[in-house]
């Protein structure tokens, strides 16, 4: 039910919140777990501005440790990346760039389907209609519009197709 699952998700954040961070025992991973947990917790509960700052510490992170931030990256990809967050406090500039980059991350993974890609050009028509970039806004609905036409597109994103959705955005 609605009331158990946001009162977990309050409790989790409430545990994360706890950590001490600055201990020097801490090992990396377990920072980078507990700022994942966070983040997922704090958007669940719509706590947009602490979504942002766990993306800020994942980001601290990366410069900490130089060496594992292919690794991080793999970790945190749609975290650091997640437009929503500045949908949602009406940065609509930022959003767009954020759905741009994930959208050009994802486009790599070859086991997303392509409706996904379809629903993020459809997002990034919403986010410049709400910037009054009209035009780009209608050109990111077409591009929508036609993909879910295609009759390749109806079909399991394969390397080919993969070719044909970079080009798109």
């Amino acid at each position: 039910d609605f009331h158990s699952e946001t009162q977990h998700q309050g409790l989790s954040l409430l545990a994360v919140q706890r950590i001490n961070f600055d201990d020097t025992k801490l090992k990396m991973m377990d920072k980078l777990r507990a700022y994942i947990f966070g983040y997922g917790a704090s958007l669940e509960l719509g706590l947009y501005q602490r979504c942002i700052n766990y993306a800020s510490e994942i980001e601290l992170l990366k410069k900490m440790y130089p060496e594992k931030v292919d690794f991080i990256d793999k970790q945190t990809l749609y975290f650091v990346y997640d437009d929503r967050v500045y949908y949602a406090i009406g940065d609509y500039k930022k959003a767009i760039d954020l759905a741009k980059k994930n959208y050009s991350l994802r486009v790599q993974d070859s086991t997303i389907d392509a409706y996904y890609f379809i629903n993020r050009l459809n997002n990034l028509g919403l986010y410049h209609s709400l910037d009054n970039q009209i035009d780009s806004a209608i050109s990111y609905y077409n591009k929508a519009s036609d993909l879910l036409k295609d009759p390749r597109i109806l079909q399991k994103a394969d390397a080919e197709e993969l070719k044909y959705l970079k080009k798109k955005i």
